[in-house]
């Protein structure tokens, strides 16, 4: 697990792209339901977007 968290700790993107992989993986079988968490700071970056296209 350590070498692992290395790895990707060393490459930009590693660990977005483990988890597009992981989602892939999962969705061959439609019996699965995935559900995505999203940090509030993503959310609020959108709102301040949303307010400054308002202005």
């Amino acid at each position: 697990m350590r070498k692992a968290a290395e790895i990707l700790s060393s490459a930009p993107g590693a660990l977005h792209l483990r988890t597009l992989q992981s989602v892939n993986n999962i969705s061959s079988d439609q019996s699965n339901t995935v559900v995505f968490a999203i940090p509030l700071e993503i959310l609020r970056a959108f709102e301040g977007f949303n307010q400054k296209n308002r202005v």
